[in-house]
């Protein structure tokens, strides 16, 4: 049997504790939201990726909290970390990411418009 590739192996495993790197770099944590996160956060019909942490030293922390819905990236909606991935990868700019999100408050679901930068 082969060895697997020590680099191969780290990439994979990077890979799936951040599944959007270059959110990740940008001090942005992400995950799929699940059912039981849109029950447990009140968003019942909220489409998007669950925002788990965000660096607080990093320029991210004053525009987008923990437990934060991202709901579009460059206006496109979004489902998943992957389909994420895939509109941020496609994205030619470096000037930052324009995401509009969905967050719960006691008031109701509040969304705004973002533009998460390196």
């Amino acid at each position: 049997a082969s060895r697997p590739n020590p680099k191969q192996e780290l990439s994979r495993l990077s890979e799936q504790q951040n599944p959007v790197p270059v959110l990740a770099k940008m001090g942005v944590d992400v995950q799929d939201l699940t059912e039981a996160d849109r029950l447990r956060l009140d968003l019942r019909e909220q489409k998007g990726v669950l925002i788990k942490q965000v660096a607080p030293h990093r320029e991210a922390a004053r525009l987008v909290e923990p437990f934060d819905v991202i709901e579009e990236v460059e206006g496109r909606p979004i489902d998943s970390t992957t389909e994420m991935r895939e509109v941020i990868m496609s994205l030619k700019s470096d000037k930052g990411i324009r995401v509009r999100v969905a967050r719960s408050t006691p008031q109701g679901v509040v969304h705004q418009e973002v533009t998460i930068k390196p």
